[in-house]
């Protein structure tokens, strides 16, 4: 005896999705063009978005800043700065970070 299987039902009606029914296929190209675009732009400036210290350039004239502890443990995990000049803006409290052992 064969089991019998049901078909998927989706938990919500489709109804209101009627709207992509109407994209010819030059534009749902241009949109997906858009979109691919967008998301590779965004990606490509999510690290620049976060600053790695809070300020400067890392010249004895403008140190980085660091002001946080994770802006020190970035420092830490970066040796590509460490022949940069830093300087301390904040008391930082460390008791919250776990040292490698």
């Amino acid at each position: 005896m064969r089991p019998t299987t049901k078909p998927f039902l989706i938990p919500f009606p489709l109804s209101h999705l009627s709207h992509l029914r109407t994209f010819s296929p030059s534009r749902l190209r241009t949109f997906t063009l858009f979109l691919i675009l967008f998301l590779t732009f965004s990606f490509l400036l999510l690290p620049c978005s976060f600053a790695q210290y809070a300020d400067g350039d890392g010249s004895p004239e403008f140190p980085f800043q660091i002001a946080e502890p994770n802006q020190l443990i970035y420092m830490s995990q970066h040796p590509e700065d460490w022949d940069k000049c830093f300087i301390l803006t904040a008391d930082l409290n460390m008791n919250l970070y776990d040292s490698p052992r």
